[in-house]
């Protein structure tokens, strides 16, 4: 990192070890610029996301958050398919009571309101559905560019069943937590598909992910 003579990265290492909502929320008190940019391990963005979330933010100051669709890799980095998320507020607000609509690779937020809604809190595997939903609760708006602009990596050996089963656990929590009072029948179906999905082999799950919540192409 010493050999790009840029001030502008700055390198600060703890003491010791912390966690990732920890390490998160020191980005967010060391940051000087008003727009957050995240991007999570093992991804890589297009050259342009940067430059294309900043115009739109830009462009609609009343969004707090933007994110972008995906387009998921194996680890060769050959196209698995595409994760096209809503992409107008009502409509990602309303995807909250049954899924994250924002892929936390993908998004750019202001600063100033995440800090207002209490920055990342420790929710186990769901820190960044936790955060959105806290977001959009206090009333701010969201949005997501109709562009695979970040492409998020696959591995065979992902996840396992236990770990499964804490992000379906961690899912439905935070769904109760903040939109309990708003779910309709098909909300509260998916809670009940969600608990079923638990007892089934995670092959099968990974599978029935790939399936369904993909697009073989754009």
């Amino acid at each position: 990192m010493k050999d790009y003579k840029d001030k502008r990265i700055r390198h600060i290492l703890n003491s010791q070890r912390t966690s990732s909502v920890q390490q998160r929320n020191r980005g967010l008190q060391e940051a000087i610029g008003d727009l957050i940019a995240c991007h999570d391990h093992d991804d890589f963005s297009e050259p342009e996301r940067l430059e294309e979330q900043v115009e739109f933010m830009t462009k609609n100051p009343q969004i707090a958050v933007v994110g972008t669709w995906l387009q998921f890799i194996d680890e060769e980095g050959r196209t698995i398919g595409f994760r096209c998320y809503p992409c107008e507020h009502a409509d990602i607000v309303r995807s909250m009571r049954r899924f994250n609509p924002i892929g936390h690779s993908s998004a750019m937020f202001l600063r100033q309101v995440v800090l207002k809604c209490g920055g990342y809190q420790n929710r186990g595997f769901v820190n960044d559905y936790d955060l959105w939903c806290r977001i959009a609760k206090g009333g701010y708006r969201f949005a997501n560019l109709p562009k695979p602009l970040v492409h998020r990596r696959i591995h065979r050996q992902m996840l396992t069943m236990s770990k499964l089963k804490a992000i379906i656990r961690d899912t439905i929590e935070t769904k109760r937590r903040y939109w309990r009072d708003e779910m309709d029948y098909g909300d509260n179906l998916r809670l009940i598909i969600e608990r079923i999905l638990m007892l089934f082999p995670i092959t099968f799950v990974n599978w029935l992910f790939l399936k369904t919540q993909l697009k073989r192409r754009l």
